[in-house]
């Protein structure tokens, strides 16, 4: 039962990424929380026969005023309900915790309560709090010279940084912690600042580097028999390797990664990471693995009553069917997604585009319209500028070009603002298409080979190359040049049999080729106005 009750408070505590983006995780708190649980329950079964057992000692220990014994006891408690995921109750106690050290004079476990009390806040995202006992942590460490609880408040402040976003800060932290880890000579520290500071660099966008700090870091934890430390390096190396566009690496370090999560009976964590790997696959156009693992994530959700998670999973299977064309089956999973206020918007997106593939365009604009809706309240603008583009794809399909440009345009400037390469590849393919049928050639061939550029610098998936390629080839035949246009049309051809190839189950191959045939009857029909060109 307490292990039940451990695997629902992880998911509560990890639920808030409403995109499951792949991210990098700190170090320090989780292997600090899982050492805890496992000495509590050798000793005591449970948390809660340990809180009980704490209780008991703390009503011995003031009926006889031995504070020394009470600020232990307050201590030990906050740490427990911290485990529990009761980050309030911690709070009371690690307040009593701070209040009895400075009754006694020790400031030694004055900076301890006040890093519990920092790590707590950080827990309930009240990060301003969490800084603010951080740096009195910080302060004390520096006054008694204690190197090692210097160095816990530096990584500690670098953690939050990050999540506030100010990641010049965070990398300053998290430098100083590992020159502090390197002057001890702890290598177990050691390690843990590399990850943290490979953290770092990856929220600043730094890939590469943050590839080489996690690849000590995994180095260093190997060496030392670490397997917590083992699994974060795993773990941050795949969010390294995705930002780096190398989505096969990523998948390689998630499937190492999600073998120890099995190992450890870690559910959260093997949701996500299943999660993240249906992404990656559905990227690499691997649908066969994407719905074996988006289905992993929807079982896992399912088995411990998260409609939440529930709602991602059918999110992702949705998308999933969606972009092999069994239209249905993508309304069946996006209809539950949308149900969820952290998933509806994703999920109008994904019925938008199911519904203006089937032909009902009134329910496609209407649904596009809710996404944008929904995520311009919530304030999501990556969301929005998906929205954008959707909708604009069903008022094109519609026949309304002129709106269909205005959103476009609006999704363009979102993704600027963003600096999401991946959304302004798609504006501009966006808005080649809504050009071409105004006839405005020249606008739709400039946007066009922006999105191409664009799609095969970043190293999108090939869905990206055959559609450019195919639109590419109608607007050079619309002017004229029939050479260059079966020529496109070749290419695209050759970019949706690369993607079939990647299919195992013949059904999934029939219906990309049945969703892709559009190349195969232009490059046809251009075949007898052209000289001939080389069978395919």
């Amino acid at each position: 039962m307490e292990e039940r009750l451990n695997i629902f408070v992880s998911f509560q505590q990890k639920s808030n990424d409403p995109l499951h983006k792949p991210a990098a995780e700190n170090m320090g708190d989780r292997a600090e929380q899982e050492k805890l649980r496992t000495i509590i329950r050798k000793c005591y079964g449970s948390l809660a026969e340990f809180i009980k057992a704490i209780d008991y000692h703390l009503k011995v220990a003031k009926e006889n005023e031995d504070l020394d014994r009470v600020e232990g006891h307050f201590c030990n408690l906050g740490m427990a309900y911290q485990a529990l995921g009761d980050f309030k109750q911690a709070i009371c106690y690690h307040t009593l915790d701070l209040e009895t050290a400075k009754d006694l004079g020790d400031r030694t476990a004055e900076g301890r309560a006040n890093c519990h009390l920092g790590v707590a806040y950080e827990k309930l995202e009240d990060f301003r709090k969490a800084i603010s006992h951080y740096e009195l942590d910080l302060n004390i460490a520096k006054e008694l010279k204690d190197r090692t609880a210097e160095l816990r408040a530096y990584s500690h402040l670098g953690n939050v940084y990050g999540k506030l976003e100010d990641f010049k800060k965070a990398l300053k932290y998290q430098r100083l912690g590992l020159k502090i880890a390197e002057e001890i000579g702890d290598r177990a520290k050691i390690g843990i600042a590399y990850g943290n500071l490979g953290t770092a660099y990856s929220d600043l966008g730094n890939f590469e580097k943050a590839k080489q700090y996690q690849q000590r870091y995994l180095e260093m934890a190997k060496d030392l028999g670490d397997k917590d430390g083992e699994r974060l390096a795993y773990l941050n190396l795949g969010s390294a390797f995705f930002g780096l566009k190398d989505f096969k690496q990523a998948i390689h370090y998630y499937k190492l990664c999600l073998e120890m999560a099995k190992q450890w009976r870690d559910r959260f964590e093997e949701y996500l990471l299943c999660l993240n790997l249906g992404s990656l696959y559905d990227v690499l156009e691997d649908f066969r693995n994407a719905l074996k693992y988006s289905k992993l994530c929807l079982k896992i959700a399912v088995e411990v009553g998260d409609k939440v998670q529930e709602s991602f999973a059918c999110g992702s299977l949705g998308r999933h069917y969606q972009r092999l064309g069994h239209f249905e089956k993508a309304i069946k999973y996006s209809k539950f997604a949308k149900e969820m206020e952290d998933t509806a918007a994703l999920a109008y997106c994904n019925l938008s585009l199911a519904y203006r593939s089937l032909g009902d365009l009134k329910r496609a604009i209407e649904c596009g319209k809710k996404a944008q809706k929904i995520s311009k309240e919530t304030g999501e603008k990556l969301k929005e500028g998906h929205a954008y583009h959707v909708l604009g794809n069903a008022y094109e399909s519609f026949g309304d070009s002129k709106r269909a440009i205005i959103c476009g345009k609006i999704s363009l400037q979102i993704a600027k603002e963003l600096e999401d390469r991946d959304g302004e590849a798609r504006a501009y393919n966006d808005l080649a298409t809504s050009y071409h049928s105004l006839k405005d050639l020249k606008k739709s061939m400039k946007y066009r080979l922006l999105s191409l550029t664009n799609a095969q610098n970043l190293g999108c998936d090939r869905s990206t190359w055959k559609i450019d390629y195919y639109h590419l080839g109608c607007a050079v035949e619309s002017l004229g040049y029939l050479t260059l246009a079966a020529d496109c049309y070749k290419s695209s051809i050759k970019a949706l049999n690369e993607a079939i190839c990647l299919q195992r189950d013949d059904e999934l191959k029939i219906c990309m080729r049945d969703m892709y045939h559009s190349a195969h009857i232009s490059l046809w029909l251009s075949l007898p106005l052209n000289k001939p060109v080389h069978k395919l």
